[in-house]
């Protein structure tokens, strides 16, 4: 299978999944769950189950890491090193170069299809007035429930602006709540009788650990099956593999695993209450290893599936059943 980088020097990103047969996909997909496979303009669309207990069946589509990068001359002045931004965001486009048109075709499609959108983070690959304009139009009017990604509070490379204070971050956490729509520390959503939970481990949380915890376990005591929303995935073996393989980083060691997945180090509260309501969580939706096949596998008995990056043309059509 190419790598990422592989298929971005290829010049086929418009036709994401192209470069292997639609049977040979197909199969490939359904050993990890997904029943099918499809192609709108240049979105790769996997179509999956998962069974929650919904009372009736329903779609939503996931999303994960678009990483937009617009940034207008304001964002530039307020770089600390405008040159040195100019050349960060020329890299930073160049790496992801389809963000913008898999966004639109992402929520084309879910205007044309009816559904809710489900954004598992990193929609911005950093903070700019223009990237948080972008979004704040662009999901106007559209049902949309979100989870924050590590980019949003500390992206490059506006590192000047990155927030370095509690005041300064739950500002910042506030300017994304207003673009995106729902609240962004811990908030639910019940579609179809099930109960969507999204909580931020991307970052902005560090100043509001104890309010995270105490909304997340006030958020899982309910009747409701529940599916848990986040950016990096819950930590496991797979999980760490999974990270280590991609694109052949074979140099990352498992201490160094931290940035790529929740740990008992860093998250210990978290895996206490979820532990602690294992019984009703029935799913786990994350992103943040940009695959460009998505994962699907289990935490601790809890079915747990890692999207494929939305920069490089992936959604995931679900039917919660």
């Amino acid at each position: 299978m190419k790598t990422r980088r592989d298929f971005l020097a290829s010049g086929i990103g418009a036709v994401l999944g192209a470069a292997m047969a639609p049977d040979a996909l197909a199969r490939e997909k359904v050993s990890k769950g997904v029943s099918d496979v499809g192609q709108e303009g240049p979105l790769q669309i996997e179509k999956l189950e998962i069974r929650v207990g919904a009372a009736k069946p329903f779609r939503a589509l996931r999303f994960s890491d678009t990483h937009l990068t617009f940034m207008d001359v304001r964002d530039m002045l307020d770089a600390e090193d405008p040159m040195f931004a100019s050349t960060r965001l020329e890299k930073r486009k160049a790496r992801f170069p389809l963000s913008q048109a898999s966004l639109v075709a992402t929520l084309a499609y879910a205007r044309k299809q009816g559904l809710p959108l489900l954004n598992t983070g990193d929609l911005f690959d950093f903070r700019s007035d223009a990237n948080i304009a972008c979004a704040r139009r662009a999901l106007e009017g559209l049902n949309v429930f979100s989870s924050l990604g590590n980019h949003e509070g500390f992206g490059e490379p506006l590192k000047a602006r990155n927030p370095k204070t509690a005041d300064e971050g739950r500002a910042l956490r506030g300017v994304y709540e207003q673009a995106l729509g729902n609240s962004l520390l811990v908030d639910s959503r019940v579609i179809g009788g099930v109960k969507f939970i999204a909580f931020d481990n991307g970052g902005l949380h560090r100043w509001d650990l104890k309010k995270r915890r105490k909304r997340l376990e006030g958020a899982l005591s309910c009747d409701e099956p529940v599916v848990l929303m986040c950016h990096r995935p819950f930590g496991s073996t797979a999980v760490r593999d999974l990270a280590l393989n991609r694109d052949g980083q074979k140099a990352k060691t498992p201490k160094k695993m931290t940035p790529w997945m929740m740990t008992e180090d860093d998250s210990a509260d978290i895996f206490r209450i979820v532990r602690a309501h294992r019984s009703n969580v029935k799913a786990i939706l994350c992103g943040h290893i940009h695959l460009e096949r998505s994962w699907a596998g289990e935490w601790e008995g809890i079915p747990m599936f890692v999207g494929q990056a939305n920069c490089f043309g992936g959604v995931q059509e679900i039917t919660f059943a």
